[in-house]
């Protein structure tokens, strides 16, 4: 029985580009661990200091799985890391979630991307609030 590495191996011979897509999700998913760990670890310090953590914390919720996220996720914190991000670009995104229906807390399908969500609306407007805003019809 052949093993993952040997899937992504046959995998990435019969489609390269789906082959490069998926190790730059993997990639991705790595990043964004290593921020959970950083927030997860200022919080532990700020708890043995008896202070409050001065990191965000979006990523550090127990229930927080990188396997949730997707490449639109990926697209998105590509955007903000290069502030290349748009209006239009975070609309898109924003609308996509409202879509899937993953903002309905009562049955919250996908917590971790609601997490991940938030924690690109604080990254967003940072970048956001120094753009003009453009309006359909202008």
């Amino acid at each position: 029985m052949p093993g993952d590495e040997e899937k992504i191996k046959v995998v990435a011979e019969k489609d390269p580009e789906a082959s490069l897509r998926a190790e730059k999700l993997r990639n991705f998913k790595d990043e964004i661990q290593e921020l959970q760990e950083k927030e997860r670890e200022a919080e532990r310090e700020a708890v043995l200091e008896n202070r409050k953590s001065t990191e965000p914390g979006h990523f550090a919720n127990p229930d927080f799985n990188v396997d949730e996220l997707t490449e639109e996720d990926m697209a998105i914190w590509g955007k903000i890391k290069d502030e290349s991000l748009t209006w239009e670009d975070y609309e898109k995104y924003r609308s996509a979630f409202l879509a899937a229906g993953i903002f309905k807390r009562e049955e919250m399908k996908m917590p971790s991307r609601a997490h991940f969500y938030d924690a690109v609306g604080n990254r967003a407007n940072r970048i956001l609030v120094r753009k003009p805003r453009t309006h359909a019809g202008n």
